[in-house]
């Protein structure tokens, strides 16, 4: 211990204040305030993280004043920094957080006082100025020790609560069990009623209250108070999100000074990822590691609001009292000034300002410049750094992919045999209730994705919300389904092409088809989007042309000018019997229909599955997601009206497995009517519709084993490319497609028809799952008490569609393979290909859970926020409301 006084000034630099103060201190007090947990490696990693970053500076700017004032807690602060609440200050000198205090309202700044503090909240806000203070609270096990601090800082005029949520335990601190640690008699915690002196002991006997989730712990801070709440040691995008979703009024970003648990990030690394999760939404803070002026600026550059340090009033009290802590106050302010004066910013608010770029730190260690809130890379979860997709997709996209991935052959050929099943009552009936099945999965799928919208969608939802069974089964089933449904779009365009040609094989086209669907989803999501986009248009167009051309041959405009109306509707019926006579036979060519419209239909999922790639998801999805249901409806029960409108059930056509066009009942119509020519002008469009459906969906099975992949259900080789490619899962799912080359020995038709049997009844068990899990979704969050208000879109009363919706997947699933129980038509083939699916999904679950027997979170305890990146939280304000007609126009077009 040096007991002189400040006899080596000057003393400029916090690490000589540093130097000069600790050697006033008995050993045991240098190393409680000094050291830190175990090894003491995020304790050192917290001040070398801002070694790592440069400040690259701006030139010829008006800096003739520069202004480092700010605000926080409602109060206006010299600048952008204050002190952490820090425990003990009498330690390192008899006036302890009073003489802090002084130098805090001296200089204007914001100040922390910790529940372990040797000085009242009382007599600390009497030495203020009007700066603000706010009182650190830790929820011990022992409520009314918590309850007496809260209540005491609202009285005492704190203007926030620091809810710290990062010491359930206390951190292995060696030096504090190796000097048996305790508090002089003559000092005592005096917001901590019948606390034992001894820190170790303390923690035993009155630990921390450790059952608490978020919505109790801040409920409970709120209960007893109204000061804004600040929650303190939050460390992850994730939980960032949660503080904002349960109301929390600010975070920061802290572990403990490296007090706690070693070898956690640097704070100004953990800072750098959780920022873009905060802005725009609530304020952020850093609390570790700053020892000088240039420190604070680059925490700013970096996307903080403001920045806290705990250990400097300390050293500036052991230095030399007040006034050592008021030196430590004047060099952070003249270096910060410097360092904004010298970087081109004239005020605070400067750097935070879009509109003035240049706020730029260089990141050496990784060796490419960071925007101010821009971070390209980070981890997520099990997301790591450089292995996530990009976000590329504008609306426009994710409309047209989810109008597209509805509109393929399962309307333009499939609802043929439907038509014959059933008769044109029954199948307008059936694909009828099924949309209302679909809007009600579009609208769970929606609440999900604008929720949460990630890569995996609803893969990570299914393990979030259920468990890794569910995720891992509806995964394995999804990637499959799709690589067959891909397989069976490359044999509806073979058998669209055997319309013309008969003579060249297959197998030629396959290899043609296959290979063009690789190369388009093997250049990333914007390319691949941006075609898309035009052959959805095209398809689009299609549809709409089909219904005008209906509408206008039904009145008379035809070769013979026959206006037949709903004729067919009539004669022969509006119902066909299937399989058996009477009324039984109608409704079982009714419920017949259900297998073929959950093939035709899609969308939900194509939705889901661009989330994780769309810009601006939050803000887009919703807009987008109340457009294209209804717009999809449309499309769907107008283009099945129109089939019973042209062609009657009994029509031979229908069931003559005829090649290439010949079985799309929109030709079997044109041509009953006599027309010529156009045929093959709709086979030709029909074409482009399948390929173009058939990309689609290569995409959406590439993002299904993507998302295995984030999971840990798959390789991690299955991650992406440099551009955010899925490479290996695209390749993977053209390997699957290859089971097309079947049309090479067995027929297009025949091979679209067993292929239509498999992914229709696996796109019922999909969206039964899809169901099952939105439930659960909503129940957690009632359980978590988020609101209506706190969710960026929802649809009332969706909880109880859902339970309706999931009922009737569920039945229909069951069932879907009815014929086959009926007597004298069983076949094997036709089991396996309704049940195929079924099976799948459970041999998969329950493989997974026999083998990692996961189980099921509690409601409480769910993770709402699995793997959102901070991307998922960008600016809602960053865009602005188009001012023109066009851009009005196009908004409302597109969303």
């Amino acid at each position: 211990m040096d007991d002189g006084t400040a006899a080596v000034l000057p003393v400029l630099t916090i690490a000589e204040v540093k130097e000069h103060g600790t050697k006033k201190l008995p050993r045991v007090y240098q190393e409680y305030f000094n050291h830190g947990a175990a090894d003491m490696l995020t304790l050192h990693d917290n001040e070398a993280a801002y070694n790592r970053y440069k400040i690259l500076p701006r030139v010829l700017r008006d800096v003739s004043t520069v202004d480092p004032s700010t605000t926080i807690w409602g109060t206006k602060v010299s600048m952008p920094f204050g002190f952490a609440p820090a425990a003990m200050h009498c330690l390192a000198h008899p006036d302890g957080e009073v003489a802090t205090s002084k130098a805090a309202a001296k200089y204007g700044i914001a100040m922390g006082l910790s529940s372990w503090a040797t000085t009242s909240i009382e007599d600390v806000l009497s030495h203020g100025l009007g700066n603000p203070y706010a009182m650190q609270v830790t929820i011990m096990k022992e409520l009314s020790i918590s309850t007496s601090t809260i209540k005491r800082a609202a009285n005492a005029g704190a203007k926030a609560i620091l809810l710290t949520v990062d010491a359930p335990f206390l951190g292995r601190r060696y030096n504090e069990y190796r000097n048996k640690f305790d508090l002089p008699k003559e000092l005592r915690y005096p917001h901590l009623e019948n606390l034992d002196k001894s820190l170790t002991d303390s923690y035993g006997k009155h630990e921390q209250e450790r059952t608490f989730g978020w919505a109790e712990a801040l409920g409970y801070v709120r209960k007893h108070c109204d000061l804004p709440i600040w929650v303190k040691g939050v460390y992850t995008p994730e939980d960032v999100a949660l503080a904002i979703s349960h109301g929390a009024d600010g975070v920061i970003i802290s572990n403990h000074g490296g007090r706690q648990l070693d070898s956690v990030p640097a704070t100004l690394d953990a800072l750098r990822i959780c920022a873009p999760a905060a802005k725009g939404r609530i304020p952020i803070a850093v609390d570790g590691g700053i020892r000088r002026g240039t420190d604070v600026f680059k925490a700013i550059a970096l996307g903080a609001d403001f920045c806290f340090a705990g250990r400097l009033p300390i050293w500036g009290l052991a230095f030399d009292g007040q006034q050592g802590v008021e030196l430590v106050l004047q060099i952070m302010l003249d270096e910060f000034k410097l360092c904004m004066g010298l970087t081109g910013f004239w005020n605070s608010a400067a750097m935070d300002d879009k509109k003035n770029p240049g706020n730029i730190i260089a990141d050496v260690a990784n060796e490419y410049p960071i925007e101010h809130g821009q971070v390209e890379e980070f981890q997520i979860g099990s997301r790591p750094y450089g292995k996530s997709t990009r976000r590329a997709m504008r609306p426009r996209h994710i409309q047209m992919m989810a109008i597209s991935g509805a509109i393929g052959t399962g309307l333009f050929i499939g609802s043929g045999g439907a038509l014959a099943r059933a008769g044109p009552g029954g199948l307008f009936l059936g694909y009828s209730i099924y949309a209302v099945l679909t809007w009600s999965t579009f609208n769970a799928m929606g609440e999900m994705v604008s929720w949460l919208p990630v890569d995996g969608a609803f893969v990570v939802y299914a393990h979030a919300y259920l468990d890794e069974a569910w995720a891992f089964a509806i995964g394995v089933l999804y990637t499959v389904n799709n690589a067959l449904l891909v397989a069976s779009e490359i044999s509806a365009v073979c058998s669209l092409i055997g319309y013309w040609n008969q003579s060249i094989n297959n197998g030629v086209w396959v290899a043609i088809i296959t290979s063009s669907m690789l190369v388009l989803n093997a250049s990333g999501a914007r390319i691949y989007g941006e075609g898309e986009f035009y052959f959805s248009i095209f398809k689009v167009l299609l549809i709409l042309g089909l219904i005008v051309m209906t509408f206008i041959l039904m009145v008379g405009g035809n070769p013979s000018h026959w206006a037949f109306g709903f004729t067919f509707w009539n004669k022969p019926g509006s119902f066909a019997e299937y399989i058996v006579s009477g009324s039984t036979g109608r409704f079982l060519g009714f419920w017949s229909v259900f297998v073929q419209a959950a093939f035709a239909f899609g969308g939900p999922d194509f939705v889901a599955l661009t989330a994780g790639e769309a810009q601006n998801p939050r803000r887009v999805m919703p807009r987008v997601l109340n457009r294209v249901i209804y717009r999809l409806v449309i499309f769907y029960v107008l283009g099945v009206l129109c089939v019973g409108i042209l062609v009657p059930y009994n029509d031979p056509a229908l069931t003559s497995g005829a090649k290439g066009a010949g079985s799309s009942p929109f030709v079997i119509g044109v041509t009953r009517l006599g027309i010529t020519g156009l045929p093959s002008l709709i086979n030709a469009i029909l074409i482009t519709s399948a390929w173009s459906c058939g990309i689609e969906i290569f995409y959406a099975a590439s993002r299904s084993a993507y998302a295995m992949a984030i999971g840990g259900y798959a390789p991690s080789f299955l991650l992406t490319t440099w551009r955010g490619v899925p490479i290996y899962c695209v390749v993977g799912v053209w390997l699957m497609s290859l089971i097309s080359f079947m049309t090479a020995s067995n027929g297009a038709l025949v091979v679209f028809k067993w292929l239509t049997s498999i992914v229709g009844a696996g796109n019922l068990v999909i969206y039964l799952v899809f169901h099952i899990t939105y439930i659960r979704f909503r129940r957690a969050q009632t359980a978590q008490g988020i609101t209506d208000e706190q969710r960026p879109w929802f649809r009332r009363h969706q909880y109880y569609y859902s339970y309706a919706s999931a009922f009737l997947y569920g039945l229909i699933v069951l069932t879907n393979g009815f014929e086959v129980f009926i007597h004298g038509e069983w076949s094997i083939s036709d089991f396996v290909f309704a049940y195929f699916a079924l099976a799948l999904f459970v041999v998969a679950f329950a493989g997974f859970k026999i083998v990692r027997r996961p189980k099921m979170a509690p409601l409480t305890k769910v993770n709402l926020m699995a793997g959102r990146s901070p991307e998922d939280w960008e600016d809602e304000s960053s865009e602005p409301e188009p001012n023109t007609r066009a851009g009005r126009f196009n908004r409302w077009l597109w969303g």
